[in-house]
């Protein structure tokens, strides 16, 4: 039997009866830590020295490539090509959320901060995941980088995962371990955030 994904943090840092909010990222957590075999370390919410940013979800693989999501929990519409969520239940209050710039800027900061070049890498694969809705509340048809609630079954999610990365060569795997391994070395604060 495969080993299981290595996540960091674990277990999953935040009480959900406190944080409801983060049902999403959990549910993504939860799917990440039992579809992936050990090749593959996963970074929650990682605070890296140096950004302003953190990626929801990063996954690292010398093997396999590099994806990223950032998680978008509750309701998500896209109207005029901007994505609106809803924030406020009782007032239908709702903001516009740039999921696509926020992963790409996290992922830039993060390599940035650990002193590893982009291009030396293989291509991260930047995802958003919308852990809580069905293909149906969009008003498009969702490509490679967007994820639904019926991603969060294994097979969908790992046929879709693999089809959008691109095998690393070795050069891309030897930079991809020292991105791993900067990463590994970062101290996390006691305290996580505590707002999404």
């Amino acid at each position: 039997m495969a080993k299981l994904t290595k996540l960091y943090p674990s277990p999953f840092p935040h009480d959900l009866q406190k944080k409801p909010k983060l049902r999403g990222e959990k549910l993504v957590y939860d799917l990440l830590s039992g579809v992936l075999d050990d090749s593959w370390t996963v970074f929650y919410d990682w605070k890296t020295k140096g950004t302003r940013r953190r990626i929801d979800f990063l996954c690292i693989s010398p093997e396999h490539g590099l994806a990223a999501f950032e998680v978008k929990g509750g309701m998500v519409h896209n109207a005029r090509g901007k994505f609106r969520q809803l924030i406020n239940a009782k007032t239908g209050q709702r903001k516009v959320v740039t999921p696509f710039d926020q992963v790409k800027m996290g992922f830039d900061e993060v390599t940035l901060a650990c002193g590893i070049e982009k291009a030396m890498l293989p291509p991260c694969h930047l995802a958003i995941f919308y852990p809580e809705m069905h293909q149906s509340g969009f008003t498009f048809t969702k490509g490679l980088h967007i994820f639904t609630q019926e991603d969060l079954e294994h097979n969908n999610f790992q046929e879709k995962l693999f089809n959008a990365l691109s095998t690393p060569t070795h050069p891309e795997r030897e930079v991809t371990r020292r991105l791993l391994g900067a990463l590994k070395m970062q101290k996390q604060p006691t305290r996580l955030r505590t707002e999404i």
